[in-house]
């Protein structure tokens, strides 16, 4: 499952999904997978709705990749917004 649905991030960058939908889903896929990997999670389950802080930190870090291509998505926002669903005792 999906942490953001493609339409919903698309609206966030306030991006056309015609024109650029390709390139969002797959800024949007890399994004997911280093939230998930930092979360030491594998993925949402199909019937388990992602807390809507990780929704937030995805759509944060997603900001960072499409308007700065390189930049690191994990600004101290995103971070701030993920360290409660982390693993306890790892930092």
């Amino acid at each position: 499952m999906s942490i953001v649905d493609l339409a919903v991030a698309a609206r966030h960058l306030s991006a056309d999904l015609e024109e650029d939908g390709d390139a969002i889903a797959d800024m949007l896929e890399r994004v997911e997978s280093m939230v998930l990997d930092y979360l030491e999670r594998d993925e949402y389950e199909d019937d388990e709705t992602p807390p809507s802080r990780v929704q937030q930190a995805v759509l944060l870090a997603l900001s960072e990749v499409y308007d700065k291509r390189d930049a690191d998505p994990f600004t101290p926002a995103v971070v701030a917004l993920l360290i409660p669903y982390r693993s306890p005792g790892v930092f």
